[in-house]
């Protein structure tokens, strides 16, 4: 289902490539998962987050210091 929205939201074929690539680089990670914590320094949307939610990482942190995203995300 959050795959779904993630391809809703991708709208155009630039940020589709974004998805497929950050997919293309987790599932490249020859690692258990579940030993591992997901940052995301300057994460802006949360778009690798949402993606990264779909993996068995032992938590996702997304870190941001441009205030107008920080602001996105606490609205989301």
């Amino acid at each position: 289902m959050l795959e779904s929205t993630l391809e809703t939201v991708a709208i155009d074929s630039k940020e589709r490539r974004v998805v497929h690539h950050v997919r293309d680089h987790i599932e490249a990670l020859d690692v258990d998962l579940h030993d591992y914590c997901f940052i995301d320094l300057g994460s802006g949307k949360g778009r690798a987050l949402l993606i990264a939610s779909e993996y068995p990482f032992r938590r996702v942190i997304g870190v941001e210091f441009a205030s107008v995203w920080r602001s996105f995300g606490a609205d989301v």
